[in-house]
């Protein structure tokens, strides 16, 4: 008789497997920015800006680009998610498949009890030949089993992980998103600083003389944000259902510095220091409601959003009417025909000096000019001061072969070009005696130094604007806005 071995049962392995639940969504409470989704957009530098402050904007918008984005993070959890439900699936398979062994087990271990004594060798090898394919299977069931525990073991580290990277992927959204605010903040000083209101007549067409020589540049659309020449339609449609008086020129208005604060935490992240709109209304306190021509294809921009819904949370834009300065306290959107459609294309104007450099220049970067021979002065400011005041037009202005030791006097060269006439072109003089605002003056008032002088003081402008030093290289700033202080308040 032959002796026979007893199986053991693989209960420790067993309890070595757990099933995994997919890791839920780590997205914030309800009402914190986290939650809402709320995007953090980039700024833009800026002529207007100091060139320490624009420094900081590129840091922040470096910065911001450095982040993974939420999608990483989400299609990152999507791929342990389906880990997990593999792991699972193989998890309870091979469970069942060690349960089923135990089975075995039990029935092996159940016959051989029948023979305490030993069994005959017929039985005993056909017993010894079940004991071995079933340890064999047991065996590969363990490996088997080994393999889907480390891989739950990776995919707890791997979860562990991600949920760092969110974690820490929440902070810097939230520092960012604090840095933002305060960059918001200065670059809505700047620009509320830039809104030295312009003297009376700042920006009217007036004069005929004869301009400087020039090549032909594309009629100007009117900067209307909706449909151009019909857009004072839709506000006369407005102003006749209110019964308002609806002022349709077109403002920039910027926003109060202290309205950051404002912001709700859903639009904070796209909140920008500027707004366009088509219109305004006086109100009874003496304060604005803005005008925006808005429909089915032509929906506010986020950033849009997000400067009307702080200006509604009772902050204020900043704008210049009429020589004064305003607060517009209310926006509201008026229906606008869907067509034709708006012009929305950036357009690029180059400007600088009356020579040919500033053709050269616009032609080598294929900006428009107003470099025409058959064009008069009145006709130049017309056609500049239109582009001037499109929020479709970036301002390009070259500063090739302007003397620098001069540029103290340039903005006020262009002051008194805009204020007075009878000075365009000359040095203003008394009795052949050089009056004595301009006794430092190298030059008379030139087209140059009132277009500078209008770039710098029209709201908005500057912040389009790029300038070119003597080589072309690209500027961090306006080399005039130390000199802003001296023009006359």
């Amino acid at each position: 008789m032959r002796r026979l071995s007893t199986l053991a049962l693989t209960l420790l392995l067993t309890l070595l497997l757990t099933v995994l639940a997919p890791a839920a969504p780590t997205r914030a409470a309800t009402g914190s920015s986290e939650a809402s989704g709320a995007a953090i957009e980039a700024l833009a530098t800026g002529a207007a800006y100091p060139a320490s402050l624009n420094a900081q904007i590129r840091a922040f918008d470096q910065q911001l680009s450095a982040l993974p984005t939420q999608q990483d993070l989400d299609d990152q959890q999507s791929a342990l998610d389906k880990r997990t439900a593999a792991y699972n699936e193989q998890s309870r398979a091979v469970l069942d498949a060690l349960d089923a062994n135990d089975r075995k087990i039990d029935a092996h271990n159940a016959e051989v009890a029948q023979y305490p004594d030993g069994a005959p060798p017929s039985v005993a090898d056909a017993l010894n030949a079940e004991a071995q394919a079933i340890n064999s299977e047991q065996q590969q069931l363990k490996d088997q089993a080994g393999k889907i525990a480390d891989e739950g073991d990776s995919i707890k580290a791997d979860q562990k992980a991600l949920d760092g990277r969110k974690s820490d992927l929440d902070t810097k959204r939230s520092t960012l998103r604090t840095t933002r605010g305060t960059l918001i903040v200065q670059m809505a000083t700047a620009l509320a600083t830039l809104l030295t209101p312009p003297p009376p007549g700042a920006g009217r067409a007036d004069g005929g003389d004869p301009a400087h020589p020039a090549a032909a540049a594309p009629p100007v659309d009117g900067g209307d944000s909706v449909s151009g020449a019909t857009s004072g339609k839709p506000l006369d449609q407005y102003a006749a259902r209110t019964g308002e008086k609806v002022d349709k020129r077109p403002v920039t208005a910027v926003l109060s510095p202290n309205a950051v604060s404002r912001a709700s935490s859903d639009h904070a992240g796209a909140l920008p220091p500027l707004r366009f709109y088509d219109g305004l209304v006086k109100k009874p306190d003496g304060t604005y409601r803005a005008l925006y021509l808005s429909n089915s294809a032509r929906k506010p921009t986020a950033a849009e959003t997000a400067f009307d819904d702080t200006v509604g949370r009772g902050a204020a834009g900043i704008a210049v009417v009429d020589g004064k300065k305003i607060l517009i306290t209310e926006v509201r959107p008026v229906d606008a025909p869907a067509a034709p459609q708006p012009d929305q294309q950036v357009r690029h104007l180059a400007l600088g000096l009356s020579s040919g450099g500033i053709k050269g220049f616009a032609e080598a970067h294929s900006f428009e000019h107003l470099m025409r021979r058959d064009i008069t002065r009145a006709e130049l400011r017309r056609e500049t001061l239109s582009r001037l005041n499109s929020p479709n037009y970036r301002i390009h202005f070259s500063l090739k072969d302007m003397s620098r030791t001069d540029y103290p006097n340039i903005l006020l060269r262009g002051y008194t070009w805009e204020t007075d006439s009878r000075w365009r072109g000359k040095t203003p003089q008394v009795n052949g005696k050089i009056l004595p605002f301009a006794e430092k003056w190298e030059f008379a008032p030139s087209v140059t130094d009132w277009e500078l002088y209008m770039v710098h003081t029209l709201p908005g402008v500057l912040e389009r604007t790029t300038f070119y030093d003597e080589n072309g290289t690209v500027m961090e700033s306006s080399p005039f806005l130390p000199y802003l202080a001296q023009l006359p308040q």
